[in-house]
């Protein structure tokens, strides 16, 4: 019982310090964050953190890890897989744009710094790689099944796809709403029904 309660204790203390370095990155980047901060946003004092997490950069990825896009999606891909084509990526659509919407401070503040660090860069980078691989995957299921044409690049047929919320969120975002008036299912339904006429045979 003693052990349970004690292994209860540094989940809840590891999952402080992960939430303290969550709102930190996404409000102030990674560079400009300090373990101190974390630290006492989280409650505990810093060699606790560094005991749970080693290091700054190692906390990052534990934090990016727990927020990933990824996570999210093996969720759901079985409950998408087993959609008609059509209303999976409808599935897809929801689940990239909400995301992009409930992250983006953290993705944004990420994507500016990957640029000068190449550490985060090795990190972050795989991520849209690959989200991109499992949507291609889903459209050659597509193909396969008569919903999409065989004469595509399919890979670049997601990365499109995928810039087209994250430019939505982006603009929206950085310019205000006034700039971009419109509601995330009109735009969900927009985009996947050009998409659906374009793909189709």
């Amino acid at each position: 019982m003693a052990d349970k309660g004690q292994t209860n204790r540094k989940q809840a203390t590891q999952q402080a310090i992960l939430e303290a370095a969550y709102q930190l990155f996404s409000q102030k980047g990674f560079k400009n964050t300090t373990t101190r901060e974390i630290a006492a946003c989280a409650g505990v004092n810093e060699l606790t953190l560094f005991r749970h997490f080693q290091n700054k950069f190692n906390l990052l990825s534990n934090v990016i890890a727990a927020h990933s896009i990824m996570t999210r999606l093996e969720m759901d891909l079985e409950a998408i897989q087993q959609c008609d084509f059509q209303a999976g990526l409808y599935r897809f659509a929801r689940l990239i744009l909400s995301h992009l919407q409930d992250k983006y401070p953290l993705i944004r503040l990420m994507m500016m710094e990957a640029s000068t660090n190449p550490e985060l860069k090795a990190v972050i980078g795989p991520i849209p790689a690959e989200l991109r691989k499992h949507l291609t995957l889903y459209l050659q299921k597509g193909v396969q099944e008569g919903f999409v044409r065989s004469d595509l690049n399919l890979e670049l047929v997601a990365q499109d796809f995928l810039w087209i919320f994250l430019g939505a969120v982006m603009t929206r975002a950085n310019i205000g709403a006034e700039f971009f008036p419109f509601e995330s299912e009109a735009v969900i339904e927009t985009t996947v029904t050009l998409f659906l006429r374009g793909l189709h045979p």
